[in-house]
C-alpha cells in the first residue's frame, strides 16, 4: 500500500477542494488519507517530493481558506 494511485490523488484533491471534511476539526491529514484508502506516510512522502510540503501543511493551508 506504499504506492499512490492517480485516483487517490484525485480523491485527496477533491476532498480538500470540495468536501466538507475540512470543516470537521477531527479530520486531520491522517484521517483524510484513511478515508481515501492511502497510507499517510506514503502520501506525505509523495507530497513532499512533488510539491515540497507535508500533507499536514497542505491540509492546514486549505483550512485557512474556509
Amino acid at each position: 500500500m506504499g504506492e499512490i494511485t492517480r485516483m487517490q490523488l484525485v480523491s485527496f484533491d477533491d476532498l480538500l477542494e470540495h468536501g466538507e471534511v475540512l470543516r470537521n476539526p477531527d479530520m486531520d491529514f491522517e484521517a483524510i488519507c484513511e478515508l481515501i484508502g492511502v497510507d499517510p506516510d506514503a502520501m506525505d512522502r509523495y507530497l513532499r517530493d512533488s510539491v515540497g510540503c507535508s500533507g499536514e501543511d497542505i491540509v492546514d493551508r486549505y483550512r485557512e481558506r474556509i
